[in-house]
């Protein structure tokens, strides 16, 4: 399905790029919350982005890769021991 030069039907977890735990090296696992948002967390150490949110389908690939960048950036909050 395209919507205006977006591509809807990309496989979203195969195209976007995510770089390893920016904290322990570990493997950045993209997750979708809710069907409404995106966010990257650590396999290994728990850490994360925040969540990137979407109110249209044509919008969710847009915030797929905005969390990637973001995570690939190193902005990524790291957990404490009961946070």
């Amino acid at each position: 399905m395209k919507t205006e030069g977006v591509n809807l039907d990309i496989d979203i977890y195969k195209e976007i790029k995510i770089d390893s735990c920016p904290f322990c090296g570990g493997t950045g696992v993209l997750e979708e919350e809710n069907g409404n948002g995106w966010y990257i967390i650590c396999a290994d150490c728990g850490s994360q982005t925040a969540t990137f949110d979407f109110k249209k389908a044509e919008d969710r690939v847009e915030a797929a890769e905005t969390a990637a960048r973001i995570w690939n950036m190193g902005k990524v909050s790291k957990m404490g021991a009961g946070e």
